[in-house]
């Protein structure tokens, strides 16, 4: 894609969404089992996040990521566009085109899944996509309110050893997932407390 038509294959693709497909990026394999197992589960599709910044007195984490994302979970108060690729606007003679959106408001779970040398871990929380416009250029992203306080969030993000990936599907599902995990046999630890699977 890149070398034909001067773009990474990153602008949204109904025909996967809608065949059930996921698409993690940088071959985080935890990551796209994950996503794969959520969209099975709930139906939804999965949002592929990393944090860039942090409001600690806004209690929210602004999340995102470059790669190919599921405009079906665009807010739909925020216009979908496509917008040159700033992860080659520099170094290469083609800029590239992404599709861009913010992520719809209303409640989400978080996922980070990774690989403790025996099996899959899911350290997951609650919280609530915020409303609003856009935040940033060049990324899809959400804005983050977690259901306890970001410093705490990150403090034990921290102690639990996560990956820098969050996966993010719509609707308080906590305790499902820790249904789900038991299920696949995969470790589960929940970060805004609530009982944990060793």
């Amino acid at each position: 894609m890149h070398g034909s038509f001067g773009l990474r294959p990153c602008l949204a693709n109904a025909s996967l969404s809608d065949g059930g497909a996921v698409v993690s990026m940088e071959g985080d394999i935890a990551a796209a089992v994950a996503m794969l197992a959520l969209r099975r589960f709930t139906g939804e599709s999965p949002f592929y996040a990393e944090p860039f910044s942090l409001d600690y007195a806004g209690g929210t984490l602004l999340m995102g990521h470059a790669g190919c994302h599921d405009a079906g979970n665009a807010d739909p108060a925020v216009p979908v566009r496509v917008v040159a690729d700033v992860e080659y606007g520099n170094p290469d003679r083609f800029t590239g085109a992404v599709t861009l959106f913010k992520y719809r408001p209303g409640p989400v779970t978080a996922v980070n899944s990774t690989w403790d040398n025996r099996r899959l871990r899911w350290c997951c929380l609650e919280g609530e996509s915020a409303p609003g416009p856009a935040r940033m250029e060049g990324n899809c992203h959400l804005v983050f309110r977690p259901s306890l306080p970001v410093r705490e969030f990150c403090a034990r993000a921290v102690q639990a050893g996560v990956s820098q990936h969050w996966v993010f599907v719509p609707g308080h599902r906590a305790r499902e997932m820790r249904f789900l995990c038991g299920i696949l046999q995969v470790g589960f630890l929940r970060l805004d407390g609530g009982p944990a699977m060793a």
